[in-house]
């Protein structure tokens, strides 16, 4: 009797050691250009909801703008929706314009172009992941460059 509840104690012993020490494997971090890429696969990318962490750059390059409560959502309609502290700034389709000037080196690469709701023209390049984080700048000489995090459904 007693073998019978020692192997029933070491299979269990077993099971709870295998299934709790047993951990998901975390998604490695991703570094990709996207300023490269086809459409597709720049809009596939940056599809969700996004916070915006900080800007940096602009005319003075050292700059570093932190935003506490900014959002931008892309659907898969081709739409953005912009938002600070709840206030809806941008709700608009998204014109994506195939560009090779000065501010791309003379690459050819896909601007993002939008209004806000005030009329203020929105137009940035998506640039790249770096980790978690997307990328995006002004299509400008002295670009912003936006840093922005995943929001987690």
């Amino acid at each position: 009797m007693k073998n019978v509840f020692f192997i029933l104690f070491a299979i269990t012993l077993i099971n709870i050691i295998c299934f709790t020490g047993c951990k998901k494997k975390e998604h490695s971090p991703l570094n990709m250009t996207l300023y490269d890429k086809p459409l597709s696969v720049i809009q596939a990318a940056i599809h969700g909801k996004w916070k915006l962490q900080y800007g940096k750059g602009g005319i003075n390059a050292k700059m570093v703008q932190y935003y506490n409560n900014s959002y931008y959502d892309f659907s898969t309609q081709n739409t953005v929706r912009v938002t600070y502290n709840d206030v809806i700034y941008a709700d608009t389709t998204i014109i994506w314009r195939n560009e090779a000037e000065i501010y791309t080196n003379g690459l050819s690469t896909f601007t993002m172009n939008f209004y806000d709701k005030r009329g203020y023209p929105y137009i940035h390049i998506v640039d790249r992941f770096i980790n978690d984080t997307l990328v995006l700048h002004d299509y400008a000489v002295d670009a912003v460059y936006y840093y922005f995090t995943k929001v987690k459904n």
